[in-house]
Formats: structure tokens, C-alpha cells, sequence
């Protein structure tokens, strides 16, 4: 079986379990994402595509989105907060603190595919992992399978290699998404967009000045950014984690996590162990 084939099974008992011809998938616009609504257009009556944004307007990031979900006359763009939103105005990242910001849910990506759900009435949400992605990303998709009945979830690329998903965009003539950062030597897909991390904010305000403007407007703060970066470029700045607090040593670096802690990276992707699948 060929892994195009191996994904369309995966769409088939999608549909089989749902009893529904239309599914929700999880948009970024990188290339595995690109690859995954492909895919679930060939095999679903109708797809909901959701892009998960930090900063709502960006042009720079959300015109690559809409040029894509043009391809396809059964496809439709959804937008939504990031999960990292909620996060970042919680703990007050880059921003002022605001009255209620304590109260904000602080959630991950199980809570992210419920507002999808939520958003677009579709039951099953697709992800474009692959298990080559990490060793977090496997485990997930080992614990899981590729389709998991409890979570209503499902991995059409698991299987897929880096190469893989570039021939298949270059066989079915799907643009490759750009590189975010290329114009100043970052290397960073417009999936990949964080507003605190320099070689975002440095890209978008080389380029985009207005776009720029709308970051600054939901965090007033991430010009420090580009500040510690050039006055402080052997620091490495630190968002509050959801689980253990990284620890620095006397040189402000910060040392690895202890036997047993969870940092912030796997406590955000790993969702329950399914004993479904």
C-alpha cells in the first residue's frame, strides 16, 4: 500500500466512524497541513479548514491561507485564537496585564480541537503530524494510532517522510509554502510564526510594516524582542511555561529539565493516551 493509499484508508474509516461526509482539519499553512487538506478534499463532501492565529489580520500569513483554500470548491477557512493566545494573555506575555486576564481558560490542543468542533459542527479533526516530526509527536501517534475513536482525531500523513510530502506537492503542483524570515537569514515557515521569538518580529517589520503594527497592538511589549537581541544576544528570553519553570544556571542558560518533568513543548502536543486505538 502506498502511503497516498495508506491516507486515503484513513479518510475512508473517518467517514466510516463518523457516519458524515464532512471532517474539520487543523490549517497552519505548512507544508504537512497543505498536504492534509489535499488530501481530505479528494476524500470528504466538504472540509473545514482552521487557521489558529496569535495576532487575527495578519496579512503576511493569513493571504498564503486564503490562496490555497481557493484551490477547492469544497473547502472552507475558518479562523481562530491559538491556543498559545490564550497563554500568552493569561501570564500577560509582551502586554500589560488586563482585568479578567486571570480568569482566561489556559488550554492546550485537545481544547483547541473542541473550539473547532464548536466553530465548524464537525465531529472529527484532522492534524498533519507526522511521527518523523519529533519524538513527542511519535509517541502521541504510537499511543493513538492514526485514527483515534475516543478523541475523534486523525493522522493521514502519520506515516509520511519529509520527502514524501514534497513530491507529493510537487506531483500535484501545490505551492511550497514560503519561508517566513527569508528576506533577513531566519529560516521560519509561516506556520511557524511566534510572536516571541526575534526572527518573527524582525521579518514581519522588515516586510510587512502594517502587520507589524497589528502585533504591537495586541502585544505593545515585543519590540523588547528586538531589543535583547541586539543589546543581549547571548540571553535567551523565557515565556512562562505551563509545567515545570526552566531553571538557569549562573550564566543564564537554561539547564535541561530533571528525570520525570514535563516541559512546556510536550505538556502543550501530548494529548491522553487512548486505549481505542
Amino acid at each position: 500500500m502506498t502511503l497516498i493509499q495508506q491516507a486515503a484508508r484513513v479518510c475512508v474509516e473517518v467517514r466510516a466512524a463518523s457516519g458524515s461526509d464532512f471532517v474539520g482539519v487543523a490549517f497552519s499553512g505548512g507544508k504537512e497541513a497543505v498536504c492534509m487538506l489535499d488530501v481530505c478534499a479528494q476524500h470528504f463532501k466538504h472540509v473545514h479548514a482552521c487557521y489558529m492565529y496569535l495576532v487575527p489580520g495578519m496579512h503576511c500569513l493569513e493571504a498564503p491561507l486564503e490562496a490555497y483554500v481557493r484551490r477547492y470548491k469544497n473547502v472552507t477557512l475558518h479562523k481562530l485564537p491559538h491556543f498559545e493566545l490564550a497563554h500568552y494573555l493569561k501570564h500577560s506575555v509582551l502586554r500589560p496585564h488586563t482585568d479578567g486576564a486571570d480568569d482566561i481558560k489556559d488550554y492546550a490542543l485537545k481544547g483547541a480541537a473542541d473550539h473547532m468542533r464548536q466553530l465548524t459542527g464537525a465531529e472529527w479533526i484532522g492534524w498533519g503530524w507526522r511521527r518523523g516530526d519529533s519524538f513527542i509527536r511519535r509517541k502521541v501517534l504510537n499511543n493513538l494510532g492514526v485514527v483515534s475513536l475516543s478523541q475523534r482525531i486523525f493522522y493521514p500523513l502519520a506515516d509520511w517522510s519529509r520527502a514524501d510530502v514534497f513530491s507529493y506537492m510537487r506531483a500535484k503542483r501545490l505551492e511550497v509554502p514560503k519561508q517566513v524570515g527569508a528576506a533577513t537569514g531566519d529560516s521560519l515557515v509561516t506556520s511557524g510564526f511566534d510572536v516571541a521569538e526575534a526572527k518573527s518580529l524582525r521579518w514581519v517589520k522588515a516586510n510587512y510594516p502594517a502587520d507589524y503594527e497589528r502585533v504591537l497592538s495586541v502585544f505593545p511589549f515585543a519590540e523588547v524582542m528586538l531589543a535583547r537581541e541586539q543589546f543581549y544576544p547571548d540571553t535567551v528570553p523565557e515565556v512562562p511555561a505551563r509545567g515545570p519553570r526552566k531553571k538557569r544556571d549562573q550564566t543564564g542558560a537554561i539547564q535541561p529539565p530533571q528525570d520525570g518533568q514535563v516541559g512546556r513543548g510536550e505538556n502543550a502536543e501530548e494529548p491522553e493516551k487512548d486505549g481505542a486505538a
